[in-house]
């Protein structure tokens, strides 16, 4: 998930994982459509958000670019 840290990424990073997505949701639709992967774009959106729960990988992409109020840990 590089595009979260180099697609539009703010300075402290995003408030949300749903601006996080916004910011990288066409150009990953791009690369999709580019590099003939089969996936149903229509629900990437509900994916990629799922994926950041389930998967230690993009929740960790993830982690790095949201900002956490200083009172949550």
């Amino acid at each position: 998930m590089e595009l979260l840290e180099t697609t539009g990424r703010p300075p402290n990073g995003w408030a949300t994982k749903e601006l996080a997505f916004k910011a990288i949701d066409e150009p990953l639709r791009q690369f999709i459509e580019t590099h003939g992967i089969k996936l149903d774009v229509s629900e990437l959106r509900v994916r990629v958000l799922r994926w950041s729960r389930e998967h230690d990988g993009i929740r960790g992409s993830f982690e790095k670019v949201i900002i956490r109020e200083k009172n949550e840990k």
